[in-house]
């Protein structure tokens, strides 16, 4: 596990849908001195309005995004609603358990430095035979590319807050705490098959 990290944050992507809630808990790791996470909220809630909102039904609405720093002191968490009413814009709408899947991957082995992150939302229309068609991948792949775009390293281009991974299993070791069981990530994967969900919030991730 990697310690580069000297702030790890908690994000939740609330939502709603079919009167339901739905709630994606990513993580991420900052390094420098002040943490922005207005500006990390407001970059996420870009890449949901301009890539995200096309690749869901229009039943789905985001509600609220927050952040709460979790290492090296555990802060309040701060929210912030979308400037703009921000829903789905596909149709029809497909059954509320069923979810596309992003994969996130950071280059290690093992469940344990693995994440997912479930989506709901899906389109009637995007979907065969418990498959994304193609232009229904490309809309997937758009979001994943965005949060790339802006939360994973590469070597031309270094992020402030890097998505990753925070692992439910070193973060149950003795001594452990957030900063060493947080992974960040080097990719985001978009599947083909899509899945279903198995939680009671509709939503949920890593």
């Amino acid at each position: 596990m990697s310690a580069k990290h000297n702030t790890i944050v908690r994000v939740v992507i609330k939502g709603s849908l079919h009167l339901q809630e739905t709630n994606n808990v990513l993580h991420f790791g900052f390094t420098g001195l002040e943490p922005n996470y207005l500006q990390l909220i407001t970059d996420i809630i870009d890449c949901i309005f301009t890539t995200l909102r096309p690749a869901v039904s229009e039943d789905w609405k985001l509600e609220m995004v927050s952040a709460q720093q979790l290492w090296p002191v555990r802060l309040d968490p701060i929210e912030k609603t979308p400037d703009a009413v921000t829903q789905g814009t596909g149709l029809p709408g497909g059954v509320s358990f069923s979810a596309y899947l992003i994969r996130v991957r950071t280059g290690l082995g093992g469940r344990t430095n693995r994440g997912r992150m479930y989506i709901a939302g899906t389109i009637e229309n995007d979907v065969n035979l418990s498959r994304l068609t193609d232009s229904g991948l490309a809309k997937v792949v758009a979001f994943a590319a965005c949060m790339v775009g802006k939360f994973v390293t590469t070597p031309t281009s270094t992020k402030a807050f890097e998505i990753g991974v925070l692992s439910r299993k070193e973060l149950a070791a003795p001594l452990a705490n957030e900063q060493v069981a947080f992974t960040e990530a080097t990719s985001l994967v978009a599947v083909r098959e899509v899945k279903s969900m198995r939680s009671r919030q509709i939503g949920h991730g890593n």
